[in-house]
């Protein structure tokens, strides 16, 4: 058992999930997640702090009611009996037809039709995803570790609802992310942790979107003549959607899929991040795709 800042019992259930830092539990007041070491709960001690403020302080605003209630930021501090920071209390998953992102671009599962991949539907997550991530930057929050393994899908009559997990990976205000997706990390993030800005955060949400949308395919992906590292690639911002002689891979969607996005996705990658646009541009774009395609 661990306990709240004023003293309350929390009983830990059952292990529901397991990551590199903490295990999560199951419990009467929501999910906890416990920190694997001392020395863990230590590093992420001031993001947790910052981030359970900003909760609390934001949740009934209109603006931030629904994002507040989709992305998984702590609640409530959670010590051992000798009052040692050990974790935090935050709400949990829903309990059926949530399916991880890697998963949901599965193509075995998409033969498999376990979840819809309509492009409408796809439009909804996109544009979900997107408006959380513009939501949650204007609390100084950019969940720049958005991979595939920490957001959820459900999909309730028809009708996808959009999760984010270990939010505590995130950078709040000027506490930096810790860990970043090698697959999603922008070329400026290739020499170490540092401090991410918009524009970092813009590239790694036009990765997650195109993904999405191109049946899995990241923006970087192309029928290599050499040998060429996907750092190297990044770095030179290799994409067939920056250069026309680059060719797609066999099973590559149709480029014109992307509609209103090719073009600001092309900019979104772009290795020198000045030239890359906003978070609000990326959303207009992405907003205005989301009409062309439920117009369709």
């Amino acid at each position: 058992m661990v306990f709240k800042k004023d003293g309350s019992m929390v009983v830990l259930g059952s292990s529901i999930g397991s990551g590199g830092e903490g295990i999560i539990y199951q419990t009467p007041q929501g999910c906890a997640k416990i920190y694997k070491s001392p020395s863990i709960a230590s590093e992420n001690l001031p993001k947790v702090v910052k981030l359970r403020s900003l909760y609390w302080q934001n949740r009934n605003r209109k603006e931030y009611k629904e994002v507040l209630s989709h992305v998984l930021v702590p609640h409530h501090l959670l010590f051992d009996r000798g009052g040692r920071f050990v974790g935090f209390l935050m709400s949990c998953l829903p309990d059926t037809d949530t399916m991880i992102l890697v998963n949901y671009l599965s193509y075995t599962d998409m033969k498999r039709m376990v979840f819809p991949w309509d492009m409408k539907t796809r439009a909804e997550i996109v544009f979900r995803i997107t408006s959380y991530v513009l939501a949650l930057s204007g609390l100084s929050i950019l969940p720049i570790d958005l991979n595939d393994q920490n957001i959820f899908i459900h999909i309730s009559h028809s009708s996808p609802e959009v999760f984010f997990i270990d939010t505590d990976s995130y950078q709040v205000e000027r506490v930096p992310a810790r860990v970043i997706a090698g697959d999603i990390a922008p070329p400026e993030f290739f020499g170490g942790i540092t401090l991410a800005t918009e524009k970092s955060m813009v590239y790694v949400l036009s990765t997650i979107v195109h993904r999405i949308i191109m049946d899995g395919f990241s923006p970087f992906q192309f029928v290599r003549r050499s040998d060429i590292s996907l750092f190297d690639v990044k770095r030179r911002g290799l994409s067939p959607l920056r250069h026309e002689n680059l060719r797609p891979p066999k099973g590559y969607p149709p480029m014109g899929r992307l509609g209103a996005l090719k073009d600001i996705i092309a900019r979104s990658i772009d290795p020198d991040r000045r030239n890359r646009p906003t978070l609000l541009q990326f959303y207009k774009h992405v907003e205005m795709w989301k009409t062309s395609v439920e117009n369709l």
